[in-house]
């Protein structure tokens, strides 16, 4: 019995240290991050920015079952200005703008009913991306504009990720107020209406007031980072949102914790 219940303890201690489970559930909104939906390359050593579809299934599903509000940021944005943020809401957002996203995503998003937000690198519209280092992943071809318009009409929203997804931080403040500025006016002449949303790339420029304070006046509402936890109702930077990393090596207890704690692990 005391090797058993010794036994118990290490497991719970574990458990602890592996998962935020006994942490209180949080109220806001829990903006999800995706990248690339399928399975990863061989030898991809960027294999966790893949989720599987059958994973991206059972995500889905869990929102619907629960029934977890999945908004736009169209909606959220009027909801910060009446003051009406719901207590529990989610927004999935994909990242870069893969083809996958169009082949994979876009016909199950529409199966249960939900939008989501795609970041696009405006330069790589239709061809391959251009960031990947070979030694670790191979380039990925890009969603083309004919498939964009088609998310579009389905209800799909669009923000942008810069010109040629290059680290802000590491440009010079011409250059980084360039790939903010400039890839706005050509998604919104490309689509034909408001690019509202920005998501600075890797996460970088959105921590450093430099690069942040340059994303308001090029004209969008709302930017995304990539910090892990749920945007608390009447705290958040309005431009430097927290979003959820989604992990391929994840599974369903994670995405539970995500959603309701704001993080999964310590």
């Amino acid at each position: 019995m005391k090797i058993l219940f010794i036994l118990s303890g290490l497991i719970a201690l574990g458990l602890s240290a592996r998962w935020n489970w006994w942490r209180w559930p949080k109220k806001g909104v829990a903006i999800l991050m995706y990248h690339k939906i399928g399975l990863p390359p061989p030898n991809s050593q960027l294999s966790n920015l893949w989720v599987s579809q059958k994973k991206f299934v059972g995500q889905l599903r869990y929102l619907k079952e629960h029934n977890i509000p999945v908004i736009t940021f169209a909606d959220y944005y009027q909801m910060l200005q009446e003051k009406k943020v719901p207590e529990k809401a989610a927004i999935i957002t994909f990242d870069d703008g893969y083809q996958d996203n169009y082949t994979e995503a876009f016909p199950l998003l529409k199966k249960y009913g939900f939008k989501a937000m795609f970041f696009l690198v405006s330069d790589t519209i239709g061809i391959i991306n251009k960031w990947h280092n070979l030694a670790t992943e191979s380039q990925q071809q890009m969603l083309s504009l004919e498939q964009i318009k088609e998310m579009q009409e389905s209800g799909m929203e669009f923000g942008s990720h810069t010109l040629s997804h290059l680290n802000l931080q590491e440009l010079s403040i011409k250059n980084a107020a360039s790939q903010i500025s400039k890839s706005k006016i050509a998604l919104e002449k490309a689509l034909g209406k408001p690019v509202d949303i920005f998501a600075y790339p890797y996460g970088a420029g959105a921590y450093n007031p430099a690069v942040k304070q340059l994303v308001r006046p090029a004209g969008y509402k709302l930017a995304v980072g990539i910090k892990q936890a749920i945007n608390r109702i009447g705290r958040e930077d309005y431009f430097a949102l927290k979003r959820i990393t989604v992990r391929g090596d994840e599974n369903l207890f994670d995405f539970y914790l995500q959603i309701t704690r704001g993080k999964n692990r310590l």
